[in-house]
């Protein structure tokens, strides 16, 4: 279940992304997550997980994910307003204070991250801004465990308007 903490944790923050020149508005991420060489539909694990939660653990989930994502069958859907484009502290919201992420380096169309996370997860994070319309980039990740994991995404604006989707604030 940690493995898709951080994942959720990845998809809406990144928050050492200062100032990316994308547009705001819903954007459709589409992601292909595999772990030691088995790949699998990371939205059907956290659904899986997320069952088997306590109540009480479920709606904090829930309630943290709900403003910022929603899964439309192939792809999760993101709402990034102006001011989180232009503020790296708030790309993610509140985030979660188990784990530290840090820019490598960083140019107007490349942003390469690093994460570690209180309980011995870590990995690296690549985004590639191909236009203000659409990014890519690739996480790899060790677990706790000593497990690893990829994920590969690609991100499409789909419309200045969020409509109900609405990142909260921090």
């Amino acid at each position: 279940m940690r493995l898709l903490s951080v994942v959720a944790f990845l998809i809406i923050s990144f928050s050492a992304l200062a100032g990316i020149n994308i547009r705001p508005g819903l954007w459709s991420v589409k992601m292909k997550m595999s772990s030691n060489g088995q790949s699998f539909d990371p939205a059907a694990k956290m659904k899986a997980a997320m069952a088997e939660m306590p109540p009480e653990q479920r709606k904090k989930m829930m309630e943290m994910m709900s403003s910022k994502l929603s899964h439309n069958g192939e792809a999760m859907q993101v709402c990034y307003t102006e001011e989180m484009l232009k503020e790296a502290h708030t790309l993610g919201g509140k985030r979660d204070s188990r784990c530290k992420s840090e820019i490598i380096s960083q140019t107007p169309s490349k942003v390469v991250t690093s994460f570690k996370c209180e309980d011995g997860a870590r990995g690296t994070g690549m985004w590639s801004i191909t236009s203000d319309q659409k990014y890519s980039g690739s996480v790899d990740i060790t677990t706790k465990q000593g497990k690893n994991a990829k994920m590969d995404y690609e991100g499409e604006f789909v419309s200045a308007d969020c409509g109900k989707l609405r990142p909260k604030k921090s």
